[in-house]
C-alpha cells in the first residue's frame, strides 16, 4: 500500500503505496483527489469528468512517445547480464503475512481509518444512512484495463473464474478449444484448425478459412455471456465489489473502489458495473442463505452510499503510443495505439484530480493489482505493507511451475551494490526465471 504524500510518485504492480504494499507476501500503494457538494473549490479537472464517465483516452505527446519508443526498444533489444542477477529467497523477503501478530493486526486496524477532514465530515452526512461512520484511509484501484488474449481477447474483468463449473461438459469443451485457437500464434492457428477441419470437431462447423477470427470470436463471447448469466458464477468484476462491500460495511469505514479501464475495455466495463448493481441480488454468493443476505445488503448499502458521493467506480484515463516494429523500433501508426501501461495508474489519478480528492477525504494509501488477482485477506496484506516501514510495497507469492511474468530478483547496480527489483521475465537470460522461488502476481 502506498502512504499519501503528496509529492509521491510511483509505477508498481500489485503495489500498496504511501497514496503501497510490503515488499514479501504482501502489496502496494497509490496517490489521490474532494465529490461535488463540498468539493467546487478544488476546481477538478475537465479530464476528470470525462475520465469517471465516457474516458478520456488521448494520444500522448511527441516527446513521450520518443522516450518509451526508446526505453521500450532498448530494453527489449537488451537482456539482463546473467552475473549482474540473483535470485530472491524466501529469506529474503522483508515481511510474511505467516509472521504478523496479533499488534500487527490491530495497527493495520487503526490506520485503516482515514483522518477526518472538512470536507470528509461533511461529506460523512451523505452515507451514513447506509451504515458508514467514517471513510477508509485505503483507495482500491485495480486495473481492469486488459483483454485476456487467453481468453479470446474478451475482456477479463468480466470472465468468470467458474465458467469451467457453470457451462455444461461439452459447452466448456467447446469453449476451451476456441480459447487455444484464439491465443495461438498464426502457425500453431493453421495447424489447429487443419486438424479440426478433418476430425469435423464442433468449434469449425460453418467456418471455412482460419481467417474467420471475428466468427470465432462472437461464438466464444456468446459462450461465456451465458456463463456469466448462470447464478453461480463469478466474475472478478463481482468478486472485487462483494469484498469491498462487505469490508466497508463490516468496518463501518467507506472503501474507495476504481477500475482503471483503456479504450478497449472503458465501455464494456461500465456496462457491466450497471447490469451489476441491477442483478446482484440474483447471485448466490454463498451456499448458506442468511450468509448470502448478508452479502446482497452489503452491496446494496455500498452502492447507496456509492451513489450519494457521486462515485462511477471507473478511471478511464490513458496516454497512448503506437506499437514499435520489433527490428527498427519505429512507430506503426497504421495500427491501433495503446495505452502506456497499468504502470502509469499513479500519474492517471493525479492528472485527472483523483489523488487530490481522495487526499482530501483523508485517504493515504492505494493499492493497485490486476483485476483478475484475488487477494482474500487485504487486512493482513495491510498490516504486512505496514509493518516494512517502506513507501511502497509489492505482493510476491511462492512460485508456481507454470507462473510467467515477472518477479522479484537482486540485481547489481553501477556502484556494485544489489537492489531488489521487479524484473519483468523478457529482460532475463533465457531459462533464468525457472525455479524462482517467489512470483509477483501484479
Amino acid at each position: 500500500m502506498l502512504k499519501f504524500n503528496p509529492k509521491f510518485l510511483s509505477s508498481a504492480a500489485l503495489a500498496f503505496a504511501l497514496f503501497s504494499p510490503a515488499l514479501g507476501w504482501s502489496i502496494a500503494p497509490s496517490k489521490l483527489c474532494p465529490s461535488t457538494l463540498l468539493e467546487e473549490s478544488l476546481s477538478l479537472p475537465a479530464q476528470y469528468e470525462k475520465a469517471r464517465h465516457e474516458g478520456y483516452f488521448i494520444p500522448a505527446a511527441e516527446e513521450v512517445q520518443t522516450k518509451v519508443a526508446k526505453q521500450a526498444f532498448e530494453h527489449h533489444a537488451d537482456k539482463i547480464q546473467k552475473n549482474r542477477l540473483r535470485r530472491v529467497s524466501v529469506t529474503d523477503i522483508q515481511t510474511s503475512v505467516a509472521d504478523l501478530t496479533e499488534e500487527d493486526l490491530q495497527l493495520a486496524d487503526r490506520e485503516f481509518l482515514a483522518a477526518p477532514t472538512e470536507q470528509s465530515v461533511a461529506l460523512l452526512e451523505l452515507i451514513r444512512p447506509y451504515g458508514f461512520t467514517g471513510f477508509s484511509s485505503v483507495y482500491y484501484n485495480p486495473s481492469a484495463a486488459g483483454n485476456w488474449r487467453r481468453g479470446g481477447r474478451l475482456v477479463k474483468l468480466l470472465f468468470p473464474f467458474n465458467s469451467a463449473q457453470v457451462l455444461s461438459e461439452e459447452k466448456w469443451a467447446l469453449a476451451s478449444a476456441l480459447m487455444e485457437f484464439l491465443a495461438a500464434d498464426d502457425k500453431h492457428r493453421a495447424s489447429l484448425f487443419q486438424e479440426a477441419k478433418s476430425k469435423r470437431l464442433k468449434w469449425v462447423e460453418g467456418i471455412d478459412h482460419v481467417e474467420q477470427i471475428t466468427e470465432l470470436q462472437n461464438a466464444l463471447a456468446q459462450l461465456i455471456q451465458e456463463a456469466q448469466k448462470h447464478p453461480d458464477a463469478f466474475s472478478p468484476l463481482e468478486f472485487k465489489f462483494a469484498q469491498i462491500a462487505l469490508k466497508s460495511v463490516r468496518t463501518g469505514k467507506y472503501i474507495h473502489f476504481d477500475l482503471l479501464t483503456s479504450r478497449s475495455t472503458h465501455d464494456v466495463v461500465r456496462m457491466g458495473i450497471r447490469n451489476f448493481k441491477a442483478t446482484f441480488r440474483s447471485k448466490n454468493f454463498s451456499s448458506d442463505p442468511a450468509e448470502n443476505a448478508q452479502i446482497h445488503d452489503a452491496l446494496a448499502k455500498y452502492f447507496l452510499a456509492s451513489e450519494a458521493l457521486h462515485e462511477t467506480h471507473v478511471l478511464g484515463y490513458q496516454e497512448e503510443v503506437f506499437p514499435l516494429d520489433p527490428k527498427s523500433g519505429a512507430y506503426l501508426t497504421k495500427e491501433e495505439a495503446n495505452g502506456i501501461g497499468a504502470g502509469t495508474v499513479w500519474n492517471s489519478q493525479a492528472v485527472t484530480g483523483r489523488t487530490a480528492q481522495l487526499r482530501a477525504r483523508g485517504v493515504r494509501y492505494g493499492v493497485f493489482q490486476n483485476v483478475e488477482v484475488l487477494s482474500f485477506d487485504l487486512r493482513a496484506e495491510f498490516a504486512a505493507y505496514l509493518k516494512t516501514g517502506k513507501p511502497i510495497g509489492v505482493v510476491l507469492v511462492p512460485a508456481l511451475k507454470d507462473d510467467k511474468g515477472g518477479a522479484a530478483y537482486w540485481v547489481r547496480q553501477a556502484d556494485g551494490s544489489w537492489e531488489m527489483q521487479l524484473v519483468e521475465e523478457c529482460a532475463l537470460p533465457d531459462g533464468f526465471a525457472t525455479g524462482n522461488a517467489t512470483f509477483n502476481t501484479n
